[in-house]
């Protein structure tokens, strides 16, 4: 079985809602970006720099657990949801509450072996929705095709951070170009500072 390649995370641009038939949209949920690899009898989370997240090994951990894979690298989010409506909850997160905290997954590059990222977006994102088929903590995420604006209007009813565009036929490469669309009148989108302030020093 080979090592696990090094990944280098996707970064989205800013830019206004849009409207394409070649693209789908994604709502994007709030929390920290965790790049999950399991190789083995290991499990653990990347940031989007490269940097290890070991404040979340025990979410790694539990995934591999139910996973069964020999190795797999999976993109996503980790994020605390809200158990009735699914809506983020960032203190909550940033407490580390565990009854609250999912992966948000939304991409697979890797699995068993098999390196996906030059298949197109939509396939690997079959191949995740299969992987993760009744799997606890863990959320596929849905997504929309060509309708971005109405994704977006919907979003922000809903007060959520934004949606996030990628093209249907692209590979993961760091060629590949995304884009976020934010929500200006996030309500939650300066908790982080807040909950900073409010750390005993």
């Amino acid at each position: 079985m080979p090592e696990l390649p090094r990944v280098q995370a996707l970064k989205p641009r800013i830019r206004a809602a849009f409207d394409d038939p070649k693209w789908l949209f994604e709502p994007k949920y709030h929390g920290f970006r965790g790049m999950l690899r399991i190789n083995k009898d290991q499990a653990y989370f990347q940031s989007k720099s490269g940097k290890p997240m070991p404040r979340f090994d025990w979410l790694a951990k539990k995934l591999q657990q139910g996973l069964k894979v020999h190795n797999a690298i999976l993109d996503g989010e980790i994020a605390a949801l809200h158990p009735v409506t699914g809506h983020p909850m960032f203190g909550h997160l940033l407490r580390n509450q565990r009854e609250y905290i999912v992966y948000v997954a939304f991409d697979l590059l890797f699995l068993n072996g098999c390196d996906l990222r030059s298949e197109p977006l939509i396939r690997r994102k079959q191949k995740l929705a299969k992987l993760l088929q009744g799997q606890d903590l863990t959320l596929v995420i849905g997504c929309c095709v060509g309708t971005g604006r109405a994704l977006y209007q919907w979003i922000c009813l809903r007060d959520l951070e934004g949606i996030v565009a990628k093209r249907i036929t692209d590979p993961y490469t760091p060629q590949t170009i995304w884009y976020k669309i934010k929500n200006p009148k996030y309500s939650q989108r300066n908790i982080g500072k807040i909950f900073q302030k409010q750390k005993p020093r």
